[in-house]
């Protein structure tokens, strides 16, 4: 644990270079574009992160376990960098760029899915929606928390850390990527057609996010928030790099505390430079 020390606090210091980066670059648009940044809903973020940064103190110091340490520093990072890259990802929609919907449902309707049929399975079996909109589309924090604790209390800490760095530096392309391309999703594409087929309020799941995307395409929405924005971007979708990027975590590891055991593929489970980071 000693001898990973040196690339935990290589990878920290990068992983807050890049939350800097990203605070700095919202805080120039406010400055010299059109964009206010509403600071009160960063303040539960704030004071949240103080107080993960006090109690990773006292575990690094005082009374060192380098297990809650790492939980309490990625935690810490995950929360940091929602508060700022949500607005980073309204700068990218507000580019103004055309809309690839047309596109994306032709590549669909090249690969044979039926957007409009499976909304109409979904309409008739809303149990489904239940299931697939709130608590699986919900679960993507759980998801992420959980992942962060099993693996810094099982000790897999620089590979934790380097997991939260692949997202951090990989998410400011990916908006780069979606203010380039960006998508209102499907829901936008077929509305109003798709609300009057549905039956179910899981049609009203894209109803805010629209707002907000439209509105900061035409300039009528600029206001950069942390608590209560929006997910808008659809393509490339956050939650299946995220999604990815989990599975990679646990794929090598037996989490038994929490009776999970990801398929372990064949290596040298004792190489300990198996998994270390190129730029470590």
């Amino acid at each position: 644990m000693d001898a990973e020390i040196p690339h935990l606090r290589r990878l920290d210091r990068l992983i807050w270079t890049i939350i800097a980066i990203t605070a700095g670059i919202n805080f120039a648009v406010s400055v010299f574009g059109t964009f206010r940044i509403i600071w009160t809903t960063f303040l539960a973020a704030a004071v949240t992160n103080l107080l993960l940064y006090l109690t990773y103190r006292f575990y690094t110091t005082t009374r060192k376990d380098p297990g809650i340490a790492s939980a309490l520093i990625c935690t810490a990072e995950v929360i940091a960098f929602a508060a700022v890259g949500a607005p980073l990802s309204y700068v990218a929609a507000s580019t103004g760029y055309p809309l690839w919907d047309a596109t994306i449902a032709a590549w669909d309707k090249q690969l044979g899915f039926d957007w409009m049929g499976w909304l109409a399975i979904m309409n008739h079996h809303p149990p489904c929606c239940t299931g697939f909109s709130p608590a699986a589309y919900s679960s993507f924090t759980v998801q992420t928390a959980a992942v962060v604790l099993a693996m810094a209390l099982t000790g897999h800490v620089l590979r934790l850390r380097t997991i939260r760095f692949e997202f951090h530096s990989g998410y400011p392309c990916h908006n780069c990527h979606f203010g380039r391309s960006a998508s209102a999703g499907r829901l936008g594409l077929h509305a109003p057609v798709a609300r009057k087929l549905s039956s179910h309020p899981y049609r009203y799941t894209g109803s805010c996010t629209l707002a907000v995307f439209h509105g900061l395409r035409d300039g009528s929405f600029r206001d950069l928030v942390a608590q209560g924005a929006q997910g808008i971007i659809t393509f490339p979708s956050l939650h299946t790099a995220v999604a990815v990027l989990l599975i990679i975590a646990m794929w090598p590891h037996q989490i038994s505390a929490l009776g999970w055991r990801a398929l372990e593929p064949h290596y040298d489970s004792g190489d300990p430079d198996r998994w270390r980071p190129l730029l470590c």
